[in-house]
């Protein structure tokens, strides 16, 4: 993971019974270009009570992610 620091992205539900949407908020702020996404409508899973959304912004994850390492090679950035 050392390669994608700049491509943190963290998911939370809103009606997740086991874990608060201000822990979710106090993680991201701790990792350094952490983005948040909320799923208002989802409980614990949101691969299963929002996929098509859940699809999507793995999808861009994934990508963003593709498009850092191979900026650098040897985890060393490219100039």
């Amino acid at each position: 993971m050392e390669n994608y620091t700049n491509s943190r992205f963290w998911r939370k539900t809103l009606r997740d019974g086991l874990t608060l949407p201000l822990m979710a908020q106090r993680t991201v702020s701790l990792v350094p270009g952490a983005r948040l996404s909320l799923y208002a409508d989802a409980g614990h899973a949101p691969f299963f009570d929002d996929s098509a959304r859940f699809n999507d912004e793995l999808a861009s994850f994934v990508r963003e992610a593709n498009r850092d390492a191979s900026k650098k090679v040897d985890g060393v950035e490219k100039e």
